[in-house]
């Protein structure tokens, strides 16, 4: 988990990098924590998260809806990004890998990533931020494995294979950025790109196609999220039980 907050930010340098799914999004929420109505009449921000329905909602029900100040939290809307760009024409906050300004706010880290802001969206002073990512990328890599030739580095579970809208042009299948070499020579080709995380996984049938303590999760949501032309009835994968599917 990551979590940040800090008082009036343009945006947050991220420690490590982030991968989008399908429909272009990270799985973070962004919350801004209001100020009170007591600070109202020194700070031009909002008190409640009606005052900008345009990407500001509450938390969903069994979330908090106040921060451990009692102070109100709202919502921040998650505007998608294809082929580094912004998707949509909406406010909100987004995933930020690709622009120039990004180099410039995160200087000196390690990795050049941030949370950002549309224009209409930037918090104004009196309202922190929190980033809340909860399914950190989970890493497995084969002790006897090579990158393949063209691959920018040996593929693994949780490994980025993000497509592009060039890869439906020039006919790329995303699966073989998850294709390994192996020290023989031959290609292990049990990882598959997931068609909605777009990440590597491992395909399974049994846990003993998995790594040791994984488990094989062929349950029937599963197999729907996993389909796709090349397997139309879905796949098994396997899932580290102590982090979750």
């Amino acid at each position: 988990m990551i979590d940040i907050i800090a008082g009036f930010l343009r945006s947050v340098c991220l420690p490590r990098p982030l991968t989008r799914d399908a429909s272009g999004l990270v799985a973070c929420d962004v919350l801004w924590e209001l100020p009170t109505e007591a600070e109202r009449s020194t700070l031009d921000a909002p008190v409640d998260c009606s005052e900008r329905p345009e990407f500001l909602a509450p938390p969903p029900a069994g979330q908090a809806q106040r921060s451990a100040n009692g102070n109100r939290l709202c919502t921040v809307t998650q505007v998608p990004v294809r082929d580094q760009r912004l998707t949509a024409a909406a406010d909100g906050w987004y995933y930020d890998d690709f622009s120039n300004e990004r180099l410039q706010s995160c200087t000196g880290s390690a990795s050049q990533q941030r949370v950002a802001f549309t224009p209409q969206a930037k918090p104004p002073s009196g309202v922190k931020i929190k980033l809340v990512c909860l399914n950190e990328t989970q890493h497995v890599v084969d002790a006897d494995s090579a990158a393949v030739s063209g691959v920018e580095r040996a593929a693994s579970i949780g490994t980025s294979c993000e497509s592009s809208m060039l890869d439906a042009v020039t006919s790329v299948d995303p699966d073989s950025r998850c294709a390994v070499q192996r020290s023989d020579g031959t290609i292990d080709q049990r990882l598959f790109c997931h068609p909605r995380r777009n990440t590597c996984v491992r395909s399974c049938q049994t846990e003993r196609d998995c790594p040791p303590a994984w488990v094989c999760d062929t349950r029937p949501e599963t197999l729907f999220e996993t389909a796709s032309p090349k397997r139309p009835h879905g796949s098994g994968m396997c899932v580290n039980p102590t982090c979750g599917s």
